[in-house]
């Protein structure tokens, strides 16, 4: 009895729509139907995966969310997704309303519910792993212990070269300049010119702790601490596309290229568009395994479950 987006006025935003009550279910039952399956379950878990599919599939092909891609953003749009407002906050100035990406948020304002919580400055230069740089993949699709592309490590920025467009907007990398919400330090006008460059914080010095760090949901307009208004996504159509993938191979052991260009590529592809899709053919001539190429989809693409740091 819930309405679907198209029926949620501009101003009800944020409440929750069919969609979004369809999209968690499929999370849930994605999630217990593959603890059912590995603990020798398997009647339980193909009813749950089943309802995981027909769920995540419903909103698919609701046709009432799209991935945020916007032309002018290019490879950056979803760097910029996780700190999208209403105040410039991004190079091509897009607001809120044109991301319609995000299926459930909890919604932020600067003008009128603040986060209260000094993001920022808790995210940018946040440490990670180096586990986590090696998930992504190489342009050619590949993982990096397969693929001919990848550098190594022979300097602080080599194995970054050839690699998933994700990799740049969500980590940081060596001798790069990056803002914050800082004066100086954040942006003038977005556009890396000198007067951009001379307000930044800088170049990011990669020498501590792991030699990993994070620039996701930091802010690159000047405000002051705590006052970020970007929503946070509870639930996001790319996770539904990946949701459906998982569940779709655990049901039946496969998945068909058709499945997989309906939902996991279309996340891949994204800010890839050169980068091979994952399909059968690419498995079995790489030695790969399915299960593991969807499953790294998701921490990547999902944004640990819409945490934001891997996306």
């Amino acid at each position: 009895m819930l309405p679907s987006e198209s029926a949620i006025s501009a101003s009800d935003k944020g409440r929750i729509s069919k969609g979004a009550a369809q999209a968690f279910l499929g999370r849930v039952t994605l999630y217990e139907g593959t603890w059912q399956k590995f603990r020798n379950n398997s009647a339980r878990a193909n009813t749950l995966l089943d309802k995981s599919i027909v769920n995540s599939d419903a909103v698919i092909t609701s046709n009432l969310y799209q991935l945020f891609t916007p032309a002018a953003l290019g490879d950056s749009a979803l760097k910029y997704l996780f700190i999208l407002e209403d105040e410039r906050s991004n190079p091509a100035s897009i607001g809120k309303s044109a991301n319609k990406e995000y299926i459930l948020a909890n919604r932020y304002s600067f003008t009128q519910r603040q986060i209260r919580n000094n993001v920022t400055h808790t995210w940018l230069g946040a440490g990670t792993a180096g586990k986590f740089a090696r998930l992504f993949l190489c342009q050619d699709g590949l993982p990096v212990d397969k693929s001919p592309l990848f550098q190594g490590y022979a300097s602080t920025r080599s194995e970054y070269t050839n690699r998933d467009n994700r990799m740049r907007y969500t980590m940081m990398l060596d001798s790069n300049y990056y803002w914050d919400n800082e004066n100086p330090g954040s942006r003038i006008n977005w556009t890396g010119d000198a007067a951009d460059i001379a307000n930044s914080r800088g170049r990011h010095n990669g020498a501590s702790g792991t030699g990993y760090q994070t620039q996701k949901w930091a802010s690159e307009r000047r405000l002051n601490d705590n006052e970020e208004g970007y929503d946070w996504p509870v639930i996001r159509l790319a996770e539904v596309y990946l949701n459906y993938a998982e569940a779709v191979f655990e049901r039946s052991g496969s998945i068909s290229d058709d499945d997989l260009n309906k939902s996991l590529n279309l996340v891949r592809n994204r800010v890839n568009k050169t980068m091979p899709k994952l399909s059968n053919a690419l498995v079995t001539a790489n030695g790969l395994d399915m299960r593991s190429e969807i499953r790294r989809k998701g921490p990547l693409s999902c944004a640990w479950k819409d945490s934001g740091l891997m996306t």
